[in-house]
């Protein structure tokens, strides 16, 4: 099973033979931020976890976090670029995540762009790959990135009605999962929470959830604490004893350990790091 740890500082821009040699293991790619795919000429056959679904020129993809990224085939003329965003990247937009466009990316990933938009975002990445290292030019550089991620999600705004699929038991219930961890993740963490808002066991909740998704249901939840944690630090100017507060930790001392045991950095430490 693949297990390689990426590390992504901000975001990169490659092409998809680059994304081949330097990032896929044995055909697939695991990534706790998000990917997006352009597809610029030919045809690309891949699966997310277990379901397959084909990009051709003109189509964008969005895989979200802890989706298990596989290549099944490509046609020879393939042009493709691949932009891999870091959890923190995507934390400094400058407005809130957009829970809406991600639910949809989520039941329908590929797109099929508008001519014009995807000129634009052809012209983008020039201007993105023209740059080079910098204080002034990062800032131009995430700009132009910040530009790409709201023209993908107008595009998303014009989908009305996601592509109408068949889930089975365990997957409607894991859809259904995250959808109450989105709305309680501030003040519910407990698997008995959830369970009983889904009129079954914490066992067989968590034993679905692992099944369906490849994580344990606690990594999941403590994943959106630390998510929501990492914007409190870095977007306001919360004391981290408000922070701790607004994330219904008993403690500050609490919310220290917790952040700390999942990211490596007290809040403190997270918060002053550039």
């Amino acid at each position: 099973m693949f297990d390689r740890k990426v590390k992504i500082n901000g975001f990169v821009v490659m092409e998809f033979s680059d994304f081949l040699t330097g990032y896929v293991c044995e055909g697939s790619f695991l990534f706790d931020g998000l990917i997006f795919g352009f597809g610029l000429q030919g045809d690309l056959l891949f699966k997310l976890n277990y379901t397959e679904f084909r990009i051709s020129s003109g189509g964008f993809f969005v895989v979200l976090p802890h989706r298990l990224f596989s290549v099944v085939s490509c046609s020879p003329d393939l042009e493709l670029k691949i932009f891999l965003l870091s959890t923190d990247f995507i934390l400094s937009l400058p407005v809130p995540p957009d829970f809406q466009m991600l639910k949809k990316a989520d039941v329908c990933p590929c797109l099929q762009l508008d001519d014009l938009v995807s000129e634009d975002i052809k012209a983008l990445c020039k201007m993105i790959k023209r740059y080079n290292e910098g204080i002034s030019v990062g800032l131009v550089k995430n700009a132009l990135m910040h530009s790409i991620i709201f023209m993908v999600s107008s595009s998303y705004e014009r989908i009305e009605h996601a592509e109408v699929q068949t889930y089975s038991r365990p997957e409607v219930l894991t859809r259904r999962f995250f959808d109450l961890l989105l709305q309680y993740y501030q003040t519910e963490r407990a698997a008995s929470f959830y369970a009983d808002r889904l009129c079954v066991t914490a066992k067989y909740l968590s034993t679905v959830i692992k099944q369906t998704t490849g994580y344990p249901l606690l990594s999941w939840v403590y994943d959106v604490v630390v998510l929501a944690a990492k914007r409190y630090l870095k977007t306001t100017s919360l004391t981290i004893q408000q922070v701790s507060e607004a994330l219904n930790f008993s403690t500050p001392s609490s919310f220290v350990r917790f952040f700390r045991q999942r990211t490596g950095y007290t809040p403190v430490e997270y918060r002053n790091k550039v």
